[in-house]
């Protein structure tokens, strides 16, 4: 059976998995996470730790100060906690949410094919399109309409 999840819990650590519905996690400072592959997963849990995913349906996600998730796949999750932390959504139908950090999303439109209208980036606090970015909630684009949504 093929190993699914990957785990570190030192500093500078690191950790990969290239797998469908694979999961990778770090815990300490400066480890990082990546995964590639259909619904995958990668965390951080430190100091200036990342968290990488590349492919649909994947959630990226970190909690530390500095601390960045990065996803690039369909319908994809990015979510940061840490103070000057960046989210960073970049997939079409990706969303995105901060706590107390920036987020990044991508206003990707469709006609014929996908392309990219706008990118966006703001600090919690800060506008995109006249809508103050609130901490913890997920930003994403439909139709040029940027949409919310609280998690519970």
């Amino acid at each position: 059976m093929k190993e699914k999840s990957k785990s570190t819990i030192e500093d500078e650590a690191h950790v990969s998995t290239t797998d469908n519905e694979a999961n990778a996690s770090t815990t300490g400072y400066r480890a990082h996470a990546s995964t590639t592959g259909w619904k995958a997963n990668a965390s951080t849990t430190g100091y200036k730790g990342n968290a990488l995913t590349a492919g649909c349906e994947t959630h990226a996600s970190t909690t530390g100060y500095e601390a960045h998730a990065f996803t690039a796949g369909w319908e994809s999750y990015a979510s940061t906690m840490g103070e000057n932390a960046i989210s960073c959504a970049l997939g079409i139908k990706s969303k995105s949410k901060a706590n107390k950090g920036f987020i990044i999303i991508v206003d990707w439109r469709y006609k014929d094919k996908w392309f990219i209208k706008k990118i966006y980036s703001a600090k919690v606090g800060e506008k995109i399109k006249g809508v103050i970015i609130k901490p913890n909630i997920y930003y994403w684009f439909e139709n040029g309409k940027l949409m919310e949504e609280k998690v519970v």
